[in-house]
């Protein structure tokens, strides 16, 4: 697997801030991606040369990964974060939203859920009896899933909002920027959308922050294809026409981790011209002097494969996935997954289907057992210790 790569190259993805077409290569990232996907996992971390931005640049091209969001179902039965769910720790995140805008919107406000997920957002705001809602969404089983609950239009694309309700004047991209392939065409195509004055609420992970500590990798999903600073939040709203009044940095949970995985931009329309470009490359440099070329070290990869036993693994995430790719000598040694996950359950990895985690007690010569770092891991040790499993687990 080839680590080092050439500075100053031609990229198949352009910088999606600027629009550059060179790059230089930070690292690989190789993900086993779920089986049922139709798209690579193999992806570069790319730094664009002219501006500075941090992105992925993918073999397969935006197409497929656009596929994946609109027929991808699985959305709608996950529990992770940030996927529109009703949690308790979501609905925590929805009345601090709330309680930031409370003093900049009324009950009449027309706004709108850019990525709405399975809607709490919406339905938190409904709740309150906020009337003039809509969602954009790409997935098509979340949309149906929100329209057979709520009178609340949600579309696929911005062209398709509906006139009658009138220009959003609340626009909120919640955890949707470090997605969008092209993200200031696409907010800028929102901001034509709005109301003259409109507001804009930005999210998204700070990668500055959350590439610290003992796995920095950890938190570099496939899914997440632009990776923000604040810098460059801050200029991708001004290309797009919006401009910068207020900036956050908050914990992705209120009151818990930490204090500073995500920044929030609180933005209003303009109708003067952006300003000039302006470089930054600190990011770049964060994360070429921390990120190792692999998640695991050389030791630690021999210290999992000089155990003989067969090996498994606890937590299907796409960290997961990518110690997976990035280490197929692991890969090799798996002959079980498991997740507690329903969205994740039933589902194959390199052929390996993902089994309940009640099923990690049931081998009658138990693996070695890998669990990728994550908030769940003490939980997951507590688990492992009611049913008395002998086979032993390893952090990864």
């Amino acid at each position: 697997m080839t680590t080092e790569l050439a500075p100053g190259e031609a990229l198949h993805r352009h910088c999606p801030v600027c629009g550059s077409d060179r790059g230089d290569a930070l690292r690989r990232l190789d993900y086993i991606l779920f089986d049922d996907l139709d798209m690579s996992g193999d992806f570069r971390l790319m730094s664009c040369s002219a501006c500075g931005f941090v992105f992925n640049e993918w073999t397969d091209g935006g197409k497929a990964l656009a596929a994946y969001y609109r027929d991808n179902e699985h959305y709608l039965f996950s529990n992770t974060g940030g996927t529109g769910g009703g949690g308790p720790q979501e609905a925590a995140r929805y009345r601090r939203l709330e309680q930031r805008l409370r003093e900049k919107i009324t009950p009449d406000s027309v706004m709108l859920d850019v990525g709405c997920g399975k809607g709490g957002w919406l339905r938190h705001l409904a709740s309150k009896d906020y009337s003039a809602l809509m969602g954009l969404e790409a997935s098509a089983a979340c949309r149906r899933d929100i329209q057979a609950s709520l009178d609340i239009p949600v579309v696929e694309r911005i062209e398709e909002l509906p006139p009658d309700r009138g220009r959003p004047a609340v626009v909120v991209l919640s955890h949707i920027l470090e997605h969008v392939p092209d993200p200031v065409q696409f907010l800028g195509e929102l901001v034509d959308a709005s109301a003259t004055d409109a507001l804009f609420c930005l999210e998204v992970p700070n990668t500055p922050a959350l590439s610290q500590g003992d796995a920095p990798w950890r938190d570099f999903y496939f899914e997440h294809i632009n990776h923000f600073d604040a810098h460059h939040l801050r200029t991708v709203a001004r290309l797009a026409g919006i401009e910068p009044v207020e900036m956050e940095l908050w914990p992705f949970l209120p009151e818990e981790g930490d204090p500073e995985a995500c920044i929030f931009l609180l933005c209003r329309r303009t109708l003067g011209d952006p300003p000039p470009l302006a470089m930054d490359r600190s990011l770049r440099e964060t994360l070429a002097a921390r990120l190792p070329l692999r998640p695991l070290s050389t030791e630690q990869e021999e210290r999992i494969l000089k155990d003989h036993r067969a090996l498994a693994l606890w937590g299907v995430s796409q960290y997961a996935q990518l110690i997976l790719g990035m280490h197929p000598r692991i890969l090799e040694r798996i002959t079980a997954l498991f997740d507690a996950s329903p969205a994740k359950i039933g589902r194959r990895v390199a052929g390996i289907e993902i089994q309940p985690a009640a099923a990690i007690a049931e081998p009658p010569q138990p693996p070695l057992l890998l669990l990728p770092h994550s908030d769940y891991v003490p939980w997951m040790v507590a688990q492992l210790e009611r049913m008395h499993y002998s086979g032993g687990y390893a952090f990864v």
